[in-house]
Parts: C-alpha cells; sequence; structure tokens
C-alpha cells in the first residue's frame, strides 16, 4: 500500500503543476480558428445537392398517403347470394347455431 501512495505522489505532483495549462496552443491557433470558421459559413451551402433528397422523401410521402386511402375506398366484391346459400347448405346446425350465437352476442350487429 505504501508503494502505491509513493508511486502516485510522484505521479501526480498536482502541487507543481498548477493552474498551468498542461499544453500549449499556437500563437495564431485563435486567428486561425475564426478565419476558417467565417469561411465554412460564407460558402454556399449547396441546396440544390438537397434538393432530390426532399423531393424523393415528398413523393414517398405522397404515395403513401395515396395507397393509405386508396386502400379503403376499392370496391369489394359481394358474394352472390347463390353463393351464400350454397355455403349456408355445406354448414351443420351445430356450426350454424355457434354463429347464431356470435351474432347474438356482438355489440355492434343491430337486428331492428
Amino acid at each position: 500500500m505504501k508503494e502505491e501512495r509513493d508511486m502516485s505522489e510522484q505521479t501526480m505532483r498536482w502541487n507543481e503543476v498548477g493552474k498551468r495549462m498542461p499544453y500549449r496552443l499556437p500563437e495564431d491557433f485563435f486567428a486561425q480558428n475564426e478565419a476558417e470558421l467565417m469561411r465554412r459559413v460564407e460558402q454556399p451551402r449547396g441546396g440544390l445537392m438537397r434538393l432530390p433528397i426532399w423531393l424523393g422523401g415528398a413523393v414517398a410521402a405522397a404515395v403513401l398517403v395515396g395507397v393509405m386511402l386508396w386502400l379503403p375506398m376499392r370496391e369489394t366484391k359481394p358474394m352472390a347470394t347463390e353463393q351464400l346459400y350454397a355455403y349456408n347448405e355445406t354448414m351443420s346446425n351445430e356450426e350454424l347455431a355457434g354463429w347464431v350465437e356470435f351474432y347474438e352476442a356482438d355489440l355492434f350487429v343491430s337486428y331492428e
């Protein structure tokens, strides 16, 4: 334990460092940094380069909205009455009774 304490005291001499910076900057660092920043700010941003991305996103969104609106509105072909009667003829009495119970218990089906 004492060896660890001696080692840490040797490697970390905080009192000697004080408030000095542990590294140095070039003399004209801030001037160069400001000049570079201003150069980048003044450059045109290239709006035409972003146009294909925005256009593609807008087209994809429009297609998605169109599909979402079109799907519920498309016509479904109702089954012919003869097909329904033929289907009912193939069902047993137990199956028919089960469907009657199902529809009687349904809150959204109105018999009136």
